[in-house]
């Protein structure tokens, strides 16, 4: 838990100090930038409320659905941009998890982390979870089920489309 919590402080605190790049990094997703400045403020104090609370409280149920919707939506962002050809653009993490290019391991490193949250929580909570929750859970993995297999088709029609592309401009030149 100190480890996610430690994540989550560094990234809140580097976009905190560093507003203007932070914001300009949710615009190099293809967000509106209106929308983007707007956007920034509660996602600083989402992190910032993930971090403190799963330091002092540990991971309850609500922890652990703000962090996977959280790091779902980052995931689809970065899936959206790999599909759009657009990866030299900084992921916007912040702290130190900063990497100035998207890559499918962002997906690969932000699911790993989705997973151990899962197994935290259910370290956690031992077998003291609703029906409600077991459906919410649900709902939540199979989201996350089909989002992998959206990224690995996305990830495939690029491949495709670049393959076309090449073979095209060979035919023309």
């Amino acid at each position: 838990m100190l480890f996610f919590s430690f994540l989550m402080l560094s990234s809140s605190l580097e976009k905190a100090l560093n507003s203007k790049k932070t914001v300009e990094s949710i615009i190099n997703y293809g967000i509106n930038n209106k929308v983007a400045k707007i956007s920034y403020v509660p996602l600083v104090l989402l992190e910032v409320y993930l971090s403190c609370s799963i330091y002092w409280l540990g991971f309850n149920f609500i922890h652990l659905c703000l962090f996977i919707l959280f790091i779902t939506s980052v995931s689809i962002l970065i899936i959206h941009n790999l599909y759009k050809g657009h990866k030299n653009i900084s992921c916007g993490c912040g702290g130190v998890l900063e990497n100035d290019e998207l890559s499918y391991k962002l997906i690969i490193r932000n699911f790993s982390f989705i997973a151990l949250i899962f197994y935290l929580y259910y370290q956690e909570v031992s077998l003291e979870v609703t029906i409600s929750q077991t459906i919410i859970l649900a709902i939540l993995n199979l989201c996350l089920l089909l989002l992998l297999m959206a990224g690995k088709n996305l990830y495939k029609i690029n491949i495709y489309r670049i393959k076309i592309l090449k073979i095209y401009n060979e035919g023309v030149l």
